[in-house]
C-alpha cells in the first residue's frame, strides 16, 4: 500500500511549487535515511518470481542458470519486480516516488 503525503493550499499567496519541492526532499531524505527493511514475500510473489521468463528493466530473457534477482522497496519492504543481476548492480539507488499536483493541492506517494 502507497504511503500518501497530502497538502492542502492554506492561503491565496502560498507558492505551491516551493511547498512541493519541500515536500519532496522531505520524502528523499526520509527514505535514504531509514533503515533496509527485510523483504516481504507472498505466496504470489513467490509464483511470479519463479514464473518471471525475462528481466522486468532490460526485458532480456533470462538465460539457463542465470541468477534471478528479487527487487524490493527497502522503504516498506514489498516485493517489486524479478531482475537479472546486471540490471540490479546497475539500478541499485532507485525508488519510485509518485505524486500528484494540481492547482491547490499536492499528493505524494510512496
Amino acid at each position: 500500500m502507497l504511503q500518501s503525503v497530502l497538502y492542502t493550499k492554506q492561503t491565496e499567496g502560498e507558492n505551491m511549487a516551493e511547498i512541493f519541492v519541500k515536500m519532496v526532499q522531505e520524502e528523499v531524505d526520509q527514505v535514504w535515511s531509514s533503515e533496509v527493511k527485510e523483504m516481504i514475500l507472498t505466496e504470489e510473489d513467490k509464483t511470479n518470481f519463479e514464473k518471471a521468463a525475462e528481466c522486468w528493466i532490460c526485458k532480456k530473457p533470462f538465460e539457463d542458470g542465470e541468477k534471478k534477482v528479487r527487487d524490493h522497496c527497502h522503504f516498506s519492504g514489498k516485493f517489486r519486480v524479478t531482475i537479472n543481476a546486471t540490471c540490479f548492480s546497475e539500478n541499485r539507488n532507485i525508488f519510485q516516488l509518485f505524486f500528484i499536483m494540481h492547482l491547490d493541492m499536492i499528493h505524494i506517494y510512496l
